[in-house]
Formats: structure tokens, sequence, C-alpha cells
């Protein structure tokens, strides 16, 4: 099975990171976007800062990660693990790569628009509702104040179980 998984508010303690950028670039917060793919070098116009200031920050991403992320190779050998995450392909990509999960996947994929599932997963894991809804496949609704990694791994296996009947 081919598993897709998003990473912020999932994997990556979003809102902990954000807080530490306001701490870095004071404003941060105040002028993030409400809506929308996110995007570095509008948000670092709207401080009147360089959008390098706000990638900079990029680099203490490991320190954001869920503890318990590693459990994910509990899935393997039997399923591909996609990292699928929806932003600006630069900002996303050097998050994700700083954060350091990249091994714990098979293939890493930031997209701009359209449904997750068209790069052929057969489930999704993600905390938004938009993006079940837009999607075509099985999922689970994560949430990062209810869920651990663990839970990812459960539901995975009871998808499994249910498909062997």
């Amino acid at each position: 099975m081919k598993i897709g998984i998003d990473f912020d508010r999932v994997l990556f303690k979003t809102e902990e990171f954000k807080e530490f950028l306001e701490q870095k670039i004071p404003g941060f917060i105040g002028a993030y976007p409400e809506e929308g793919v996110y995007n570095p070098g509008r948000h670092a116009e709207s401080l009147g800062i360089e959008k390098e200031e706000i990638m900079d920050a990029l680099g203490n991403a490991d320190r954001f990660i869920r503890d318990d992320a590693s459990e994910l190779r509990e899935l393997r050998p039997g399923h591909e693990l996609v990292l699928v995450s929806r932003g600006d392909p630069a900002f996303q990509g050097r998050k994700i790569t700083n954060s350091g999960v990249c091994e714990l996947f098979d293939a890493v994929v930031v997209i701009k628009d359209g449904p997750k599932d068209r790069i052929d997963i057969d489930f999704l894991v993600d905390d938004a509702d938009f993006e079940h809804e837009r999607a075509d496949v099985p999922g689970f609704r994560f949430d990062m104040r209810r869920h651990s990694v663990r839970d990812i791994v459960e539901k995975v296996r009871e998808l499994e179980a249910r498909k062997s009947v």
C-alpha cells in the first residue's frame, strides 16, 4: 500500500515552530497569511525583511518533529511511505529536509494545488478536512492534540485487515 502522510501538524509541530519564528522575527505570526499556500516572499515583504531571513530560520526545523515520528518504521516493509505536503516548494522542501524526516519516506512530494491523491496514493493521513474531501482515497483525519503516530500505524493495519476479509 502507498501511504501519503502530510508534514505540517502531523509530523511537524507547526504552531510551536511559528512561535519560534515569532521570537526570531518579531511580527511573524501577526503578518502570517490566513489562507492559501504559504508564500515566504510575500510574507517577508509584508514584514519588511528579506525572504532569506525566513528561509534561514528553517535550519532549526529538526527541533519541531514529533518525538514518535520514527514509529512509522513499523509500516515497513510492505508499504511505500510518501511525505506529501502542500506549500511553496522551496520553503516546504527546505523545512522538510532540515527536519530530518526524509529518511522515513520513500519519496517526498510538495504540491501547490490539486488533490493530494494525484500522486497515486492508496491512503492519506492529513490534519485538514479539505484535503480529505478533495482526495478520492481512504484516509485518517489526524489531530495532533489527540493522536499519535501509533494511531497512524493502527489505522493502516485496520484498513489492511478490512481489505483482506
